[in-house]
Order: C-alpha cells, then sequence, then structure tokens
C-alpha cells in the first residue's frame, strides 16, 4: 500500500512539474516539456491539435491532415508529402516540417536551412 501512494505521490508530481513549468523557458531546450504537456492533452481528448511554437505542432497518430488543415488556416498551401517531411509554401516562402514520433502522437517540427536534416534531404 505504501507503494502504490508513493507512486501516485511521484505521478502527481511529474504532472505538476510538467504543466507548471511547460512554456516557461526554464527547461524547454533541455527537456521535452511542452511536447509532453501536449501529448497528455491530445491523450486525454482534451483537444484535437497542439500549437507548441517553435518546439512542433501535435497531434495523435494517423491524423495528420489535423496539421495540413491547420497549416492551409494559416495561408500555407501543401506542395509536398514524402517520407515524413511536409513542404508547404506560403508568399514565395518555403517551410518544411518532418513528422515525428512522440508519445503515441505526432510532433511536426520546423526543419531549417542550417539544420542538418534539412541538409539531408535537400541532398535527396
Amino acid at each position: 500500500m505504501k507503494t502504490i501512494r508513493n507512486i501516485v505521490i511521484i505521478v502527481v508530481v511529474l504532472l505538476i512539474f510538467v504543466f507548471f513549468f511547460a512554456g516557461k523557458g526554464i527547461f524547454d531546450d533541455i527537456l521535452p516539456i511542452l511536447q509532453m504537456k501536449g501529448a497528455v492533452l491530445l491523450a486525454v481528448g482534451n483537444t484535437e491539435q497542439v500549437d507548441n511554437g517553435e518546439y512542433g505542432f501535435m497531434v495523435k497518430k494517423g491524423e495528420e491532415n489535423r496539421f495540413i488543415e491547420a497549416m492551409q488556416a494559416r495561408g500555407y498551401q501543401l506542395m509536398d508529402e514524402k517520407l515524413g517531411i511536409y513542404t508547404f509554401q506560403k508568399d514565395g516562402g518555403k517551410a518544411v516540417y518532418k513528422a515525428e514520433d512522440f508519445l503515441g502522437c505526432l510532433n511536426f517540427k520546423e526543419m531549417r536551412e542550417d539544420a542538418p536534416d534539412a541538409q539531408a534531404s535537400a541532398a535527396q
């Protein structure tokens, strides 16, 4: 019984830690706190999509169309999608997002020109 109580206390403390510090900038670059918060919100059905700003855009796995719809609502047009890399265009500019699995969700991170992943995908 004492073990179960300790586990519950640890889980509650972790949830408080995640929801309190997410987006504050303290641990965002080190720990995926915003992504964890987004995954929890998606898992409990609180929302259908989560925008974590520079840390990515999240939807449940299998619901990639929600990400595409959100980008189209912002004025972007889908140009290409292959191997989890989505290329959008808006006003002559290009935005490239890569889908990554995260706790049963898909996290779409923007690929920058100077990032090694962006250079590798450009070479293909």
